[in-house]
């Protein structure tokens, strides 16, 4: 795949450049990309783009729309979809090319591209008051939350809305394995996920999969429906912590969203291991979701409320349930 020109682009310097987009896997482009990623305020691991750079995966779509001018990349935006979910994972353009329409062209590129694709719903997360956050604003993007000096934002396009992302039937979901085709439709997941317990699932989508393939006792499995949706999602981890003598001691973290439900119980059943002791973290306010784990034989063993912040009255009451095998 690799570059494809979009179109010639006269910025505001009177400046002629020229604006691209590289399609991964692209692996006459790794070197630039990394070395221009890496220098970026928030690098996400020249290992990473190498990866993308240099390996097919089918399901998911990484783009990297750039500005070139002379052949030097004076900006970037770095996105990455599938089943019609799209996330931007960074957009990066140098102070000394700041205010000559660089990010505003890209962004009008990439948009058209992922509308023209059949995107439905793409969000991002931005430092909060940071220029990005200003510049998606301008393009149809609207902050959803605000946590910890970060601001999650998001656009529906075509009248969509979360609900046509997941709608379906549970009786249609099946369990496999999770791969790198599932990137973005497990961070859409984890994004309309409520709650605010402790989820081992919510964090570095690369280590976990490095984990998955160096270590034979973690799974991670994934609850789809036939077009490639994730509705659901549990991953078990070899954890010593509160582990028993003689007892392989794992932590369970499984989600499924509301509206497939029905399909838990396989998601399950194809994550839990055949001996050990497994400790799941619940919020003891989701009364559904602590019946389901107790009518299959798990029982609270301690509640970490205290230590997670007893000073805030809002703080869910997190137990810890266990079950030995």
């Amino acid at each position: 795949m690799s570059y494809h020109k979009m179109k010639d682009v006269v910025l505001k310097d009177g400046q002629s450049a020229e604006l691209g987009v590289v399609i991964a896997p692209g692996a006459d482009w790794q070197k630039r990309l990394c070395a221009y990623l890496n220098a970026t305020p928030e690098p996400e691991g020249s290992h990473f783009h190498r990866f993308l750079l240099t390996q097919d995966v089918p399901g998911l779509e990484a783009r990297y729309f750039v500005m070139l001018r002379g052949g030097e990349i004076t900006g970037c935006i770095f996105t990455t979809d599938g089943a019609s979910v799209g996330y931007i994972n960074s957009t990066f353009v140098p102070r000394t090319f700041r205010q000559l329409g660089i990010a505003g062209n890209l962004m009008e590129a990439l948009e058209a591209d992922f509308s023209g694709r059949g995107g439905k719903v793409r969000f991002f997360t931005t430092r909060t008051g940071s220029p990005a956050e200003k510049l998606f604003e301008k393009v149809g993007y609207q902050a959803v939350w605000e946590r910890s000096g970060r601001t999650g934002m998001e656009k529906h396009y075509n009248q969509s809305t979360w609900e046509d992302v997941f709608s379906g039937e549970a009786e249609d979901a099946q369990v496999e394995e999770m791969t790198w085709a599932h990137w973005n439709p497990h961070r859409a997941l984890m994004w309309t996920r409520e709650g605010d317990a402790y989820h081992p699932l919510v964090g570095n989508f690369l280590t976990r999969i490095q984990e998955c393939a160096a270590q034979d006792q973690m799974r991670w499995k994934a609850l789809t429906l036939l077009d490639g949706r994730l509705v659901g999602t549990a991953v078990l981890r070899p954890h010593d912590r509160w582990g028993k003598e003689d007892l392989v001691s794992y932590v369970l973290d499984l989600y499924v969203h509301p509206r497939f439900r029905g399909g838990t119980e396989r998601l399950f059943e194809a994550t839990m291991p055949d001996a050990g002791h497994v400790q799941i973290f619940l919020d003891r306010s989701s009364k559904e979701t602590v019946a389901f784990f107790l009518e299959r034989g798990f029982r609270l063993e301690t509640s970490l409320r205290d230590d997670f912040n007893h000073h805030d009255p809002t703080t869910p009451d997190i137990g810890v349930y266990g079950q030995t095998l």
